[in-house]
């Protein structure tokens, strides 16, 4: 039962330190553990694995509000990372859509034609 209550006492000082803003292999140092270990965790313990991706939303949820933040002031990088990110259904992209349909005909030119 000891090595019960170790546990769970460890994966508390890793959401501990993960909630703090530290990534997860400064986490695990924090609380004495070995990444396989966390990963073990993530596997095996479904609220434990929870309690992780709940933190990790909550981080997300913050770079959005500071990046959102940033935007409000006029911060130009901010602006167009959004818009490239999450403007792409409206063309705010860099990247073409260079896609064809797979039943198009290609035609060569015969001033083409014998060309190597």
């Amino acid at each position: 039962m000891a090595g019960r209550q170790t546990t769970e006492r460890m994966k508390k000082a890793f959401l501990a330190a993960y909630a703090k803003g530290w990534n997860i292999g400064q986490a695990c140092k924090a609380c004495g553990i070995g990444r396989r270990t966390f990963y073990d965790w993530t596997e095996k313990d479904p609220d434990f694995k929870a309690d992780v991706d709940e933190a990790r939303e909550s981080r997300i949820d913050l770079g959005e509000s500071m990046l959102l933040r940033n935007m409000s002031e006029g911060d130009t990088a901010s602006i167009i990372y959004f818009l490239k990110t999450q403007g792409r259904s409206r063309g705010w992209s860099e990247k073409l859509d260079l896609s064809v349909a797979s039943d198009l005909e290609v035609v060569i030119p015969d001033t083409l034609k014998g060309i190597d």
